[in-house]
């Protein structure tokens, strides 16, 4: 007599109160992790771009010479470079002197007529240095002019208010949300920067300091 199986059926059981409680903490465990990712990122933006009047002066490098560089304590300094340096000095564009600016600029104090061109620094004064990887260069709140570093990387370099700086580099077009994306405040000169349109722009490897 041939025999038959008889198929058995399996009954799923519920999930236990405790594998429930396991997948719930994992998805608020990652959940927290993702949110302590984005603090993370909100706060180092904010610290590279703090209020500009907390960090003008500060060091941003100390000494460029042969593509190498001595790091140096910071020392705050809002103290602008004394005195009219006078002839001792230079800033071109496309040989033509871009101190004092209204010699230079257009109607407007527009520097967009040398966007292009290249630019040579010549024992020129820093005046302020508001940003990270950026300052001005001039004699005057009035007269002066934005020197922006680029390069791969954060700038190994030290600039303070006060220095002398020699550097080749070009002139280069810019909006006016420049001055918040390199982070300088009104009360360091952003609407001027917005009103010239242009900055100097200079490889890490081309600007030597003198202190």
């Amino acid at each position: 007599m041939p025999t038959t199986t008889r198929g058995t059926s399996r009954r799923h059981e519920p999930i236990s109160s405790n594998r429930k409680h396991t997948a719930y903490g994992y998805d608020g465990d990652l959940r927290a992790l993702v949110a302590g990712v984005v603090l993370v990122l909100v706060m180092f933006a904010l610290h590279r771009c703090t209020d500009a009047s907390s960090r003008d002066g500060v060091t941003v490098a100390e000494t460029a010479g042969l593509g190498t560089a001595s790091k140096a304590p910071a020392s705050p300094s809002t103290q602008a470079p004394p005195g009219n340096p006078g002839s001792d000095w230079i800033l071109t564009a496309g040989g033509t002197s871009l101190l004092p600016l209204n010699e230079a600029e257009a109607a407007g104090g527009s520097l967009a007529e040398y966007v292009g061109q290249p630019a040579v620094g010549g024992g020129v004064p820093v005046w302020s240095v508001p940003a990270d990887e950026g300052f001005w260069v001039g004699i005057s709140d009035t007269d002066r002019v934005w020197v922006q570093l680029i390069g791969s990387g954060e700038s190994p370099y030290a600039v303070r208010a006060g220095d002398t700086v020699h550097f080749t580099g070009v002139v280069v077009a810019h909006g006016v949300d420049f001055p918040s994306r390199v982070c300088v405040g009104t009360n360091h000169g952003a609407d001027l920067l917005a009103a010239q349109g242009a900055h100097i722009e200079v490889p890490m490897d081309e600007l030597i300091l003198h202190k």
